[in-house]
C-alpha cells in the first residue's frame, strides 16, 4: 500500500505540464473524467490521470502510481493533435 495525501486534478496538470506534457482538451480514457495528456518530444501520450491515480509522499513529491502510458504511432500522433490547444 502506498502512503501519502490526494493530488487534486490542477495539480496534476501542474505535475504533467512540468514534464513538458500538454493536456489533451475533450479527450478522456479510462475512469469517466480522467485527465490526458501528450508529449510530441518523445511522442508519448498519457491516458486515465485522476487523482486516484496520484499521491503525494511526506517530501510533497507528486508521484504516478497507475497511468497508461502509450508512444503513439504516426495515425495516434495525427489524431491525438486535434485533441490538443491552439498553439500547442
Amino acid at each position: 500500500m502506498l502512503n501519502g495525501d490526494e493530488v487534486s486534478s490542477s495539480e496534476i496538470t501542474r505535475f504533467r505540464h512540468g514534464l513538458h506534457f500538454a493536456t489533451l482538451t475533450g479527450l478522456s480514457l479510462g475512469n469517466p473524467g480522467a485527465l490526458a495528456f501528450y508529449r510530441d518530444l518523445d511522442e508519448v501520450a498519457v491516458f486515465d490521470a485522476h487523482p486516484a491515480n496520484f499521491v503525494r509522499d511526506s517530501n510533497g513529491v507528486v508521484l504516478p502510481i497507475d497511468l497508461v502510458l502509450v508512444t503513439a504511432d504516426e495515425s495516434s500522433q495525427r489524431a491525438l493533435k486535434e485533441f490538443l490547444p491552439a498553439g500547442s
